[in-house]
């Protein structure tokens, strides 16, 4: 797992970085890794940005939530972003949204005016669909096409299973790693 990290730290910083895994039980390793990731880069200079789906609450996660909740870190972290640029968000717009694509635009517009952003969103596979987007055909490709569109903003995921066959042709980078016991043939 470290060589892999290591070796998309050093040369596909350019790609969305896929770490999945699994344990063999309930609790998962790769939440581990995403909590000792923003651990380590809360004291860097990076705007740090993350989800943690897995999260057991009465409410779980959809697409539109989860977009939501990184733009509202992002303001969090840098208020100057909707002052600067009212005509991109302001709490009119931000109300008025209804779709994934017009809540991506402005996250989008939003992340594009900071350096170094670092967005971490754990156990992906969590977070549900609805009829607005899902992770397949709007999340994923979302994400993939921010790493590419705006080099500065590097994009890990972790999930208890594979990339979803959907996106396969899309530019990122995967590890996978199985630590479960396996069962011995006699």
């Amino acid at each position: 797992m470290l060589q892999g990290l290591f070796d998309w730290s050093h040369n596909e910083r350019d790609q969305l970085l896929w770490v999945g895994g699994v344990s063999g039980n309930e609790a998962t390793w790769v939440t581990e890794l995403s909590a000792d990731i923003v651990q380590a880069l809360q004291p860097q200079l990076v705007t740090l940005l993350y989800v943690f789906c897995g999260q057991p609450s009465s409410h779980r996660l959809t697409a539109m939530g989860l977009v939501r909740r990184i733009l509202v870190q992002l303001l969090d972290l840098h208020p100057q972003l909707a002052y600067r640029r009212p005509e991109l968000f302001n709490t009119w717009r931000f109300q008025q949204v209804v779709t994934f694509g017009q809540l991506w635009r402005i996250f989008l517009q939003l992340a594009a005016s900071v350096p170094n952003l670092f967005i971490v969103i754990d156990r992906i596979e969590e977070c549900l669909a609805d009829d607005q987007a899902d992770l397949v055909n709007h999340l994923l490709p979302s994400l993939v096409c921010l790493v590419d569109k705006l080099k500065e903003v590097s994009v890990l995921i972790t999930s208890t299973m594979d990339p979803p066959a959907e996106i396969l042709g899309l530019p990122f980078y995967k590890t996978y790693i199985d630590t479960s016991k396996k069962a011995k043939w006699g």
